[in-house]
């Protein structure tokens, strides 16, 4: 068996992670992965808890006009969209003590010069980038 403990997950994800397990059991076949897999959560955050356009759209609007697209790299590659709302659009409004995830809103994190016409970015809070 194997047990995946998760500290912190969005409510997305949480309900993510079981469709992606039943996914990979389809696709390798009941030989070539676990007989049983158990994921746990020592918090789930809340349904509504990423900024959305309905309740923030001043906040969004904000976000897009203080992006620099500079901080998009390969290691954080989303299909040439913009990342202001986080990787994958992820919109968490979500600092940990230890770093900033770049799930979270650029606004919190991003640190550019702002060239090429954009906005320099001033993080709220310092990201350790883990890959350069």
């Amino acid at each position: 068996m194997l047990h995946v403990h998760h500290y912190i997950a969005t409510y997305r994800a949480s309900d993510a992670v079981e469709e992606r397990h039943e996914e990979i059991r389809r696709t390798k076949g009941p030989d070539q992965w676990f007989q049983k897999v158990e994921f746990s959560f020592g918090t789930i955050l809340p349904k509504d808890f990423p900024i959305d356009e309905q309740r923030y759209s001043d906040f969004i609007r904000l976000s897009e006009k203080y992006y620099d697209p500079i901080i998009q790299t390969r290691h954080a590659d989303v299909g040439g969209e913009s990342m202001h709302l986080g990787f994958a659009d992820c919109a968490l409004p979500l600092i940990l003590e230890h770093n900033t995830p770049n799930n979270s809103v650029a606004l919190l994190w991003a640190d550019t010069e702002g060239t090429n016409g954009h906005h320099a970015m001033r993080p709220l809070f310092r990201r350790r980038q883990r890959h350069l």
